[in-house]
């Protein structure tokens, strides 16, 4: 499944169940997103709107341009490529912002309530079917981050717990304990197909851009 860029405490401990985790959009990615589809929207469209003032100003030099069939032709294909590529970013970005994901960890299962385009999906799986807990550390421009996944052996299952520019080797020790699920390192002998999970998720979780809130109850 998706993972997330989480805002987490680096030092949250998870020391009960049940865990739970709520995954939305990052308001900041969008934001940068949308100030740059509006600044190709000006660039763009500042060329029709400067045609539509000289149609206001000047009828008829502009109907002496409109009737010429080629120039025509090429403004309106002009026009609508110029509108295609501001509303083809702009519904992705509006695509994003409306997903969201519900994660519930009990001693028992794992709870999973996705939030797409065509609704909610939900499915659950036993905690006793994942593989174990994988850690890993990620370098990018940004810095190193810290990558926690509950890994299973069917990547689309694998849940993300947790991503922070650092973290403790007691909190996952305390997670590891928690759930009696090992840690598995990304090399490990036995659990590639767990180790390459983890890797497909936690790079997932960077191009999604999520931001992760883990709330724990006693």
């Amino acid at each position: 499944m998706s993972s997330a860029i989480n805002d987490v405490a680096p030092n949250e401990p998870f020391s009960a169940f049940p865990i739970r985790l709520v995954q939305t959009s990052s308001r900041v990615g969008i934001v940068v997103k949308l100030l740059f589809i509006g600044a190709a929207g000006i660039v763009l469209l500042t060329p029709f709107a400067m045609l539509a003032v000289i149609a206001a100003t000047d009828p008829a030099g502009f109907l002496s341009i409109a009737r010429k069939p080629m120039v025509a032709f090429q403004l309106s294909l002009a026009l609508l490529i110029s509108v295609a590529f501001v509303i083809m970013p702009l519904r992705q970005v509006i695509a994003t912002y409306s997903r969201g994901c519900t994660i519930a960890i009990t001693r028992s299962a794992v709870t999973v309530a996705k939030r797409g385009r065509s609704g909610w999906r939900d499915w659950q799986e036993p905690l006793e079917n994942y593989s174990g807990i994988a850690h890993s550390i990620r370098t990018s421009l940004a810095g190193a981050r810290h990558e926690l996944v509950l890994v299973h052996p069917d990547p689309s299952k694998s849940v993300p717990l947790k991503l922070a520019d650092r973290t403790a080797q007691s909190n996952i020790d305390a997670l590891s304990r928690l759930t009696g699920l090992p840690e598995i390192h990304a090399r490990a002998p036995g659990g590639p197909r767990g180790a390459h999970a983890t890797i497909r998720v936690a790079h997932h979780a960077r191009q999604q851009r999520y931001q992760t809130t883990v709330m724990q109850t006693a």
